[in-house]
């Protein structure tokens, strides 16, 4: 697999492109990524910053649905109660009043908005790749969204590394506190500032 030469740039393509191909050209871009440029810094930067963008639009889109869930759960909840006193008294019905003048309009309201969120998500999607390809954000409000893209992306991608534990050489030594890696002749770790221990003193 070393010897295979694989361009990173139409990795990255490939890993945007999957923003709207679906979850199984997504899986499959991202596995590809994986096995052939995890030393690619940039490729699994763009790694992670897609599968985030993609966690992100998912979970605003299934936080809409439970919100639209519990609203139909609540509809069917109250044409079960006058179902049941239906039984009990036949002269009991379902307000038409309450499914004219509040159920009704809550429901177009409600359609209306889970349009606006497949618009939404639609946007950003594009917003990003115009962002990845040109460099800069389409609008201001996307803006704000890359911006806390990236902050998240950063975190995500300082908390996952695919370093061994192990030092790559007899002249490096790595910090106990952080995991970084620094030369032997150190007396503090580069990243976090923390002093060695001299080994006559251990």
């Amino acid at each position: 697999m070393d010897k295979i030469k694989v361009n990173g740039k139409v990795v990255s393509l490939l890993l945007i492109i999957g923003l709207f191909a679906g979850w199984e050209y997504m899986l499959l871009a991202s596995a590809f990524a994986l096995v052939f440029c995890s030393k690619d810094k940039e490729v699994m930067n763009n790694l992670v910053k897609v599968l985030v963008l993609l966690a992100a639009c998912a979970l605003f889109s299934k936080s809409w649905n439970l919100i639209t869930a519990g609203y139909d759960l609540i509809i069917e909840a109250l044409k079960g109660i006058f179902s049941i006193l239906g039984y009990i008294n036949p002269l009991i019905t379902f307000p038409t009043w309450l499914n004219n003048f509040l159920l009704g309009p809550i429901q177009v309201v409600i359609d209306w908005i889970s349009s606006a969120v497949v618009f939404l998500i639609l946007l950003v999607e594009i917003n990003y790749i115009y962002t990845t390809i040109v460099g800069k954000s389409i609008a201001k409000p996307f803006k704000i969204i890359d911006d806390y893209m990236t902050k998240f992306s950063n975190f995500v991608l300082d908390k996952v590394t695919t370093e061994s534990p192990k030092a790559s050489s007899k002249n490096e030594k790595i910090c106990p506190e952080c995991g970084n890696h620094t030369t032997l002749d150190a007396k503090f770790c580069t990243k976090c500032g923390s002093k060695f221990k001299e080994e006559g003193n251990e």
